[in-house]
């Protein structure tokens, strides 16, 4: 995120701007109709969001995408600063904005 003291060309996320939206990480892509249904829900509920390239990261969802014959995946992630120290840092409306795009997705799941 957009962590103080680090330049800003080194931001992966920032707080304020959204959910974040997964394209890639070290361990999975996103497919391009999953990838586009999340994004085209956001909008639809005119919910901001950011696109998150991740190269030298990853998530559970790198795993679950290779499991069996393969699984579509999506990461939606909550921007935050000082993730992996024991307070992080998130704005309420990130937080609230991923609940409601993934409450929605769950409850009308995007379709290839």
């Amino acid at each position: 995120a957009d962590v103080p003291g680090v330049p800003e060309y080194n931001w992966i996320t920032q707080l304020g701007k959204g959910p974040a939206i997964r394209v890639m990480d070290r361990t999975v892509v996103v497919r391009s109709w999953l990838l586009k249904s999340i994004v085209e829900r956001a909008e639809k509920l005119g919910i901001p969001y950011q696109l998150q390239l991740s190269p030298f990261s990853g998530t559970d969802a790198g795993p679950i995408s290779v499991s069996g014959e393969g699984v579509p995946v999506g990461v939606i992630s909550i921007p935050a600063r000082y993730i992996h120290s024991p307070q992080a840092i998130a704005r309420i409306e990130d937080i609230e904005n991923a609940i409601r795009l993934i409450k929605s997705l769950l409850e009308d799941p995007p379709k290839p």
